[in-house]
């Protein structure tokens, strides 16, 4: 259920299908998602991390998908601006891992872990505000990031999500 004033449609989300692959493990399918666009949905090898990236500013998100990309433990399943698209693709994707921002247009952060349904992803909060730091570790975050980090502090983030998820 979404908080109220939060809208599905409101938003676009961001799907990124898994890297091509020459093996049976792959399978096409089409369907109907956000913006009525056609999606690839692939098979994603066991040891991945789902990753979904959460973020109103469209730069913010590329710099955390440009690190992430690095890393072969880690697919990057989607990413969205804000609250109603968040919980569209949680909902749908079910991720290991979110990338959360704190402060976004409609809802917030906590505003989108409270509203989430059924089991919570690994979260790193990644904002420009320390003031949320405690309220974030009570909801039980793996980490918090401040912008600007550098990238030594977000592997250190990436590894904490890691040991917690178990891969």
């Amino acid at each position: 259920m979404l908080p109220r004033g939060m809208n599905r449609e409101s938003e676009d989300i961001n799907y990124f299908p898994p890297p091509a692959s020459n093996d049976a493990s792959s399978e096409k399918l089409s369907g109907t998602f956000p913006a009525s666009s056609d999606v690839s949905v692939s098979k994603v090898p066991a040891m991945a991390i789902r990753t979904v990236i959460v973020d109103d500013e469209p730069l913010a998100r590329k710099r955390i998908h440009d690190l992430l990309r690095e890393d072969s433990e880690i697919q990057v399943i989607g990413e969205c601006g804000g609250g109603a698209a968040a919980m569209e693709l949680l909902e749908r994707e079910k991720p290991d891992l979110l990338f959360l921002d704190v402060q976004m247009p409609e809802v917030d952060g906590f505003e989108l872990l409270e509203a989430a349904e059924g089991a919570v992803p690994a979260v790193i909060f990644v904002t420009a505000y320390d003031k949320y730091a405690l309220r974030a570790f009570d909801a039980q975050a793996v980490d918090y990031l401040l912008k600007p980090f550098n990238e030594s502090r977000f592997q250190q983030a990436l590894q904490r999500a890691k040991e917690k998820i178990g891969k």
